[in-house]
């Protein structure tokens, strides 16, 4: 009787400590995915900063670039083509 109550005690404790380690190794697989996605989420979050700051700048530089076309079309043809002219 003692045997067999010995027995089954090894036989939970094993059990026991078995799903521990399962456990454990299921939760760092856990750990490493919800690593990876907050990774890829960072990692899109990056991206769309990027497009829009470059998206940004480049209509910055385009209005810069036209207002410096009017402004000079504007001198151009709208000053008098002599000292003279009234």
């Amino acid at each position: 009787m003692r045997n067999k109550l010995w027995s089954l005690g090894f036989l939970l404790l094993t059990r026991m400590i078995h799903k521990m380690g399962s456990g454990q190794r299921q939760d760092f697989g856990n750990m490493a995915q919800l690593r990876m996605q907050l990774g890829y989420l960072k990692a899109i979050k990056t991206c769309r900063l990027l497009c829009i700051s470059l998206l940004g700048v480049g209509i910055f530089f385009t209005l810069i670039i036209s207002s410096f076309i009017v402004f000079n079309l504007s001198v151009f043809l709208y000053s008098p083509y002599s000292a003279l002219t009234k």
